[in-house]
């Protein structure tokens, strides 16, 4: 059996490694086949009387970005790992009552 690779059959089979590596990186992104990321396909042109402003129940329009930290347990069937997982999920929390944003 020859294991000697002519140059264009190294080439080849370095094309293909390549290939597969963008694949990997592609499907860890979560960008699709045609190359874009998924959300810098769904932006669209908005000015500002295309929307409306967001209130809190108790009148406040603005609001910070605070982290709620989360766990999936070790004993989640979603959970191949066998440790807890620590989550951060980004919330937003109205300056004037600090109640989280979405949250009944």
């Amino acid at each position: 059996m020859n294991d000697i690779q002519t140059p264009t059959e190294r080439q080849a089979s370095s094309d293909q490694y390549l290939l597969h590596k963008a694949d990997q990186r592609r499907e860890a992104m979560q960008i699709p086949q045609g190359g874009r990321p998924i959300a810098a396909q769904q932006q669209i042109a908005l000015t500002e009387s295309d929307t409306t402003i967001v209130e809190c129940g108790c009148g406040g329009s603005l609001f910070d970005i605070a982290y709620q930290m989360r766990t999936l347990s070790h004993l989640s069937p979603k959970n191949s790992h066998g440790k807890d997982i620590p989550i951060k999920v980004e919330v937003y929390v109205c300056r004037e009552c600090g109640v989280v944003l979405g949250v009944t």
